[in-house]
């Protein structure tokens, strides 16, 4: 197992990651299909190469968190693959040049942020790891958002990857782009901004890390809430065996425990 970062990213899924487990797949043209199918044949029993997106607290070169420690887990369940660590967009394009899965991502959240890109691929998802929602963030005390348009006249740090004509279009709002979770809770926390825009269970794991309050936010407003964070493949043979067999692994950790010992308090896990 090979795990290399080209450079630090800040999450995902981010954007990834990161919407619902609906199934809104594109139609594989004849020209991309018989192309995948080549590849497959090219492959043989070549180990499965995973574009892996980095995560400040979950997924990072040499790193002991949460997905590197899933990642150890099923390496030493005999799975067969490699997992290399990309920023989020570089990671996609590995997807399309080449890698057969990225992780964490989800088929939504591919055809939303990534339909361009991902245009003429049909993919397949494991099931779930875990769940991992887009929230509003507040300081701890303070009124909390329940509408995006809550936000007008405010001072906002916002995710890099975050597309403000789908959720802030007509807000007026002073926005921050800011890659580092990190960074957007010290921004928070020293009241730079009045809100910050990140993911669970991220901004939680930065505000522990920071040794800061933990910011609150309202339930009532969520984006990709329920998204599950899976390994998304390419639709093929080879590929649907792999799912196959991670689902049995993935299965057997949540059975035994050792999924909830290994993604810790902040995470919520799929039933």
């Amino acid at each position: 197992m090979n795990l290399k970062q080209l450079y630090k990213s800040g999450f995902f899924l981010a954007g990834v990651l990161l919407a619902a487990t609906a199934v809104a797949q594109t139609t594989v043209d004849a020209s991309t299909e018989s192309n995948l199918e080549a590849n497959l044949d090219a492959q043989g029993d070549a180990p499965i190469k995973i574009a892996g997106v980095a995560l400040e607290y979950r997924l990072r070169e040499n790193g002991s968190d949460q997905y590197n420690k899933l990642v150890e887990k099923l390496a030493e369940k005999k799975l067969d693959f490699n997992l290399v660590i990309f920023p989020l967009t570089r990671a996609v394009r590995n997807l399309t040049e080449g890698a057969d899965c990225i992780f964490p991502s989800s088929l939504n959240s591919l055809g939303t942020h990534f339909a361009e890109q991902t245009k003429g691929y049909e993919f397949i998802a494991s099931n779930p790891v875990d769940y991992i929602s887009m929230r509003v963030f507040t300081r701890q005390g303070e009124k909390t958002i329940a509408a995006f348009n809550e936000l007008n006249n405010k001072k906002v740090a916002i995710w890099l990857g975050f597309d403000r004509n789908i959720y802030l279009q007509g807000i007026n709002a002073t926005v921050d782009e800011v890659a580092s979770e990190e960074v957007r809770v010290n921004m928070l926390t020293k009241k730079r901004v009045d809100a910050i825009v990140g993911f669970t269970p991220d901004v939680f794991l930065a505000a522990q890390k920071l040794g800061v309050a933990i910011p609150e936010y309202n339930k009532s407003l969520s984006v990709f809430e329920g998204e599950g964070a899976s390994v998304v493949c390419h639709k093929n043979a080879k590929n649907s065996q792999f799912i196959e067999q991670l689902n049995t692994q993935l299965e057997m950790l949540r059975e035994s425990g050792e999924l909830a010992s290994i993604l810790g308090p902040y995470a919520t896990l799929v039933k």
